[in-house]
């Protein structure tokens, strides 16, 4: 049994790492606050949060991924909370690219696979862009038509295999 996996990038880990010090620093610079702080109830409350949130992102780096096992059966956790999508790879019919949001660059886009179920009838499941790194969807759709030559891709996605659009 071979595994090809595919994480998810670390952009949202960085970017709440880095978020919370740049409030970090603002504060001190503006309000001279010491970093050496009474542990009061408020001060409590909100580093409870901040540390729930980067719970939240760290397990995201671990369940979220993609996962290509002998060639056949494609994991996609990142849609849904809990619980993996198992597709047959042989039975995706159409990859398309959809905007999640109606402006691009707050919520990327969604690549949402079509594929039939073991009774024929047409299924979807989608996996956020924003999630992974470009190379990593890249990599993740050439690998997916290197298995199955005739699936039918969005577009974009061709444009941006072929290098001429980016994500």
């Amino acid at each position: 049994m071979t595994k090809e996996r595919f994480n998810r990038g670390y952009r949202l880990l960085a970017l709440f790492i880095v978020g919370i010090s740049g409030l970090l620093v603002i504060g001190h610079n503006e309000h001279h606050l010491s970093f050496s702080f009474p542990l009061d109830e408020n001060t409590s409350i909100v580093l409870l949060l901040f540390g729930a949130v980067l719970f939240l992102l760290l397990r995201d780096l671990k369940t979220t991924h993609l996962e290509i096992t002998d060639s056949r059966l494609s994991k996609n956790s990142g849609y849904h909370d809990f619980g993996d999508d198992i597709i047959d790879i042989r039975n995706i019919k159409y990859i398309y690219r959809v905007p999640q949001f109606p402006l691009a660059w707050f919520g990327g886009s969604l690549m949402v696979i079509y594929h039939t179920d073991e009774n024929g009838k047409i299924r979807h499941s989608a996996l956020r862009e924003i999630n992974y790194p470009e190379d990593t969807l890249k990599r993740f759709l050439l690998r997916m038509k290197e298995i199955k030559p005739t699936i039918e891709l969005d577009s974009e996605y061709e444009k941006i295999l072929s290098d001429k659009l980016g994500f």
